[in-house]
């Protein structure tokens, strides 16, 4: 099954970059961030980077125990991620991992 999906938008990239190409934004504040703003920024990082596949599946339970954040804003972040159209969620399949337009992803980066 291959997902389509839209392009990373360049507001995905400042957002994760903090605005001006550097990650060291995102990596501060952590205590002034929720849980839920803390996972989809480190879920989003992962797929922007492409150390989540496209098309792969979301493994709700190795991203709790690898971000060491609960099942709740895990969840969060997912749906936001969904509303983002950066992963999508089928009823009794799971969650997937969008198709990313690299050539789109190269030019923002």
């Amino acid at each position: 099954m291959v997902l389509r999906s839209a392009p990373v938008y360049r507001s995905h990239i400042a957002r994760l970059r903090g605005g001006r190409g550097e990650y060291m934004a995102v990596a501060e504040s952590v205590e002034a961030r929720s849980q839920s703003e803390e996972a989809y920024l480190r879920i989003l990082e992962r797929i922007v980077c492409l150390d989540m596949a496209p098309g792969s599946v979301v493994n709700e339970a190795r991203l709790r125990e690898d971000l060491k954040i609960g099942r709740t804003p895990i969840r969060e972040a997912l749906q936001r991620l969904a509303r983002e159209n950066l992963v999508r969620s089928i009823p009794h399949r799971g969650t997937f991992v969008t198709d990313v337009n690299v050539t789109d992803l190269a030019r923002i980066t």
